[in-house]
């Protein structure tokens, strides 16, 4: 997904009490393009037919509005020669 043009950036956690439950976070320039193009480019159809005893519970997806961003200016300063 890092080479989709409205992609941001991601970040993959592991629950420090359960190392089986884990959280993907994206970010994206636009809701409206995450549902309706992104959820359904083929590289997620192999982790949409998961099977489900891989599972511990159902998949969870939401969608959250971002209030602020905060980063390292280094990091930032980095994310800028790298778009360039």
């Amino acid at each position: 997904m890092r080479n989709e043009t409205t992609f941001i950036d991601a970040a993959l956690h592991v629950d420090p009490e359960d190392s089986n439950l884990f959280l993907l976070h994206e970010t994206w320039v636009s809701h409206d393009d995450v549902l309706n193009v992104q959820l359904a480019r083929p590289y997620r159809q192999e982790w949409n037919s998961a099977p489900p005893e891989l599972l511990s519970k159902e998949r969870e997806i939401s969608v959250w509005d971002k209030m602020r961003d905060d980063r390292c200016m280094a990091e930032e300063q980095t994310r800028v020669a790298q778009l360039r």
